[in-house]
């Protein structure tokens, strides 16, 4: 409770007045018997406070010993503590406006390294175009990305890549060959596939010279023979049956003249004999040959057989049991409107169980001439 001071004025007024070891309260107010003017004596920090408010409950005492001169309590925007040795500023009470001005336009506040006081940061028209997009969508649309900044690898061929991981993958997905031996070329408008060609055939120029093609030679004329050699035996048994030999033959090219010669060596059953033609997949305009036969051991040449049409009617070549027989054969051919596939087809003349031959040696080699 309030004590009394002596009469401080001659009509002997008394001044309620206490000493405690703590600070007055905002509850050592007019319920306790203080009133404005009232005196407070902190005896351990030996300071004196005086009420200038005594309300119930909200009672006001002025530090009369603090050299800031103000008291404690929230000044508004900033709230005052320790005897008036600490300011603290309030939350939420420093508008922008009470923020120091940026330098210039085009920035932004924070730190480029490390900590330390904020600082600022440039951030030119492109980069705000990016902070204020809503979500990533929006910044993918911004930069002109589309989707192709969303899809995994690797990037499928629909989105512009190639399905793959490696190299040598990578170009086999994209490009359009299909068979051992194809290659590429350019058609003027895509790339493309060629097939592949024949035995014996070369890569050349078209009669247009726009693009390339497989054909006997490289264009007006070949001035050395083309050889294709039989490089492997070939046997049959019991068939009279004409077919393709699958290494004598060539792809002639439209509208070109061939001089064609030929070495077949075979062996076959005298019973069997042997027998062959000639067969061509394009057009002519005409054609004639000639051949004859070497037998083995045989000193003067047999059988000379001239050939008006080689393309029709089979060639028949006797034999004798156990003997090499060689047939020799050259051919004249003009080739018109379209070339094709030039074959040796041969077999048994009789149809006999023991082995006809045409023997790894035998060849087939070419000029040709466009005239």
């Amino acid at each position: 409770m309030p004590q009394t001071l002596g009469s401080l004025r001659s009509d002997r007024k008394t001044v309620p007045h206490n000493e405690a070891a703590a600070d007055p309260t905002v509850n050592d107010d007019s319920t306790a018997g203080y009133e404005i003017g009232g005196m407070w004596v902190n005896t351990t920090s030996d300071t004196c406070w005086m009420c200038t408010d005594a309300s119930a409950g909200a009672a006001v005492w002025q530090n009369l010993t603090s050299t800031s001169g103000v008291s404690d309590g929230d000044k508004g925007d900033i709230t005052v503590s320790g005897s008036g040795a600490v300011w603290t500023i309030d939350p939420n009470v420093v508008t922008f406006a009470k923020m120091q001005d940026v330098s210039a336009g085009d920035k932004v506040l924070g730190r480029i390294s490390g900590a330390g006081d904020v600082e600022e940061i440039d951030c030119t028209a492109a980069g705000r175009a990016l902070l204020d997009d809503a979500n990533a969508a929006a910044q993918r649309t911004t930069l002109g990305l589309g989707t192709i900044s969303t899809v995994n690898s690797p990037v499928p061929i629909a989105d512009g890549g190639t399905g793959q991981t490696t190299q040598t993958a990578a170009f086999d997905a994209l490009d359009p060959l299909t068979t051992q031996g194809d290659i590429i070329y350019h058609d003027g408008t895509n790339s493309v596939r060629l097939p592949k060609g024949t035995a014996g055939q070369v890569l050349r120029m078209n009669a247009g010279a726009t693009v390339p093609e497989w054909g006997a030679g490289g264009g007006a004329s070949t001035s050395q023979w083309t050889t294709i050699i039989k490089t492997s035996n070939t046997t049959i048994q019991s068939d009279a049956t004409v077919n393709q030999d699958a290494d004598l033959q060539f792809t002639t090219v439209a509208n070109t003249n061939y001089l064609i010669r030929a070495l077949i060596v075979y062996l076959s059953p005298a019973a069997a004999d042997f027998k062959y033609i000639w067969t061509h997949g394009g057009t002519l305009t005409d054609s004639a040959g000639f051949s004859w036969r070497m037998d083995e051991g045989a000193t003067t040449i047999s059988n000379i057989l001239g050939d008006a049409d080689p393309f029709t009617g089979e060639n028949l070549q006797t034999t004798t049991d156990g003997e090499l027989n060689m047939i020799f054969y050259h051919l004249f051919m003009r080739v018109s409107g379209s070339g094709g596939l030039l074959a040796l087809n041969w077999s048994q003349n009789s149809s006999v169980a023991g082995d006809t031959t045409v023997y790894a040696g035998s060849f087939i080699e070419y000029l040709s001439e466009t005239p």
